[in-house]
Parts: C-alpha cells; sequence; structure tokens
C-alpha cells in the first residue's frame, strides 16, 4: 500500500439515500495553477463549499512542506488569494489561513473571510464579496457613527446573493457591540435592536 494522502471527495444520493461511487474532487499533490498542493488544509463546514452545480471552493496549501507551504482560497481552479500575494488593496498582501471561512451559492456567487497586511500586528480582516472587499477591520461600520471594526466573522450567502456577516466593533474606549450586516447595511445590532420590546445586550 502507498503513503495515504488527504483528498476531498464527493458522494451522490439518489432518492432511496443510495451513495454513488466517490468522486475525487482534489487531492494532495495534484496541480491547481500550476501549483502542486502539499496539503488540502483544515476542511470544515467553513471551510469548505460546494453546490449542486459542481463548484468547488476551499483553502488549499501550496508548495511543499506540507501546512507550512503558502495557504490559498481556490475556486473551481482559480486562486482567489493566496498568502503573501498582492491584495486589491495596493502595497497589502494576503495574509491567508488554511482555517479561513468561505460562503458559496447555487448561483457562483462567493464570499470568504480572510486578513490582509496592516503594516503593524497580524494584519486586517476583511470580508471578500465576488472578487470585490467589502469589509475592513479598522474602519467604521456602515450608518454607525465614531464606530471602528474590530473583528469579522464568517460570511453566508443566500441562493439569492444576499451576503450576511457578524461583525463587531468598538465606540467609544469601553463599549464593544456586535451585530449582523446584511449586504451593506447594518441590520442587527447589540444595544440598539429591540425584540418584543427588549434590547440585545
Amino acid at each position: 500500500p502507498g503513503v495515504p494522502i488527504d483528498a476531498i471527495v464527493r458522494y451522490d444520493v439518489d432518492a432511496r439515500g443510495n451513495l454513488s461511487h466517490p468522486v475525487v474532487l482534489l487531492s494532495e499533490h495534484d496541480i491547481v495553477a500550476g501549483h502542486t498542493i502539499s496539503s488540502i488544509g483544515y476542511i470544515t463546514d467553513l471551510t469548505f463549499a460546494h453546490n449542486a452545480a459542481g463548484q468547488l471552493l476551499t483553502t488549499l496549501v501550496f508548495g511543499a512542506g506540507g501546512l507550512s507551504g503558502h495557504p490559498a482560497i481556490v475556486l473551481d481552479g482559480v486562486v482567489l488569494a493566496e498568502h503573501g500575494t498582492p491584495s486589491p488593496i495596493p502595497d497589502r498582501n494576503w495574509i491567508v489561513s488554511q482555517a479561513d471561512p468561505v460562503a458559496l451559492n447555487a448561483q457562483g456567487d462567493y464570499a470568504f473571510r480572510t486578513r490582509i497586511e496592516a503594516g503593524v500586528g497580524n494584519g486586517f480582516d476583511v470580508i471578500v464579496h465576488n472578487g470585490a472587499i467589502v469589509a475592513i477591520e479598522g474602519t467604521p461600520v456602515p450608518g454607525v457613527p465614531n464606530s471602528t471594526i474590530t473583528r469579522l466573522h464568517a460570511p453566508r450567502l443566500a441562493d439569492d446573493g444576499t451576503l450576511l456577516y457578524l461583525v463587531e466593533w468598538s465606540q467609544g474606549p469601553l463599549v464593544t457591540r456586535q451585530g449582523f450586516i446584511v449586504n451593506d447595511h447594518l441590520a442587527v445590532a447589540t444595544l440598539a435592536t429591540q425584540i418584543e420590546g427588549e434590547t440585545l445586550a
């Protein structure tokens, strides 16, 4: 027997619940966009997305050395973001992790959270939606004066293209708040939104 390798495998299920023969979508040592996959990374319900059309969005690690290589976010063989390469923001390279969360809907729209260089520290969280950076740590929350985004969480996509993600922000030195962004507006927020007369804490 050979040395075991990691792979992403798809099984189809028929109306009776029977599994089809497995189809290997990706495996270690495959070539993607000219890069050799050294590791599939950490496959979880957040770092892997697959739709009925057969599209696959996931994090991979390129280069020799297993998880010590260059993490990348890949959609159907197209590299969307690779650690150490330029992001859409000038002079700010991607800081990609194999644990970065991704989302893919039935129409092929995609989103992911990763990081970009910030000049100091560990970089800034960003949300990317269909190739555009739509949220950046350190910037204001839409519609919230004097706010600064401190953390961005895993995005989710509906099949109609609606984007949802949780954001945390500071509003003054002692106030930390959370809320859900839907597309480009704040839909729910702690210390503001009321449900049945009660304000979210």
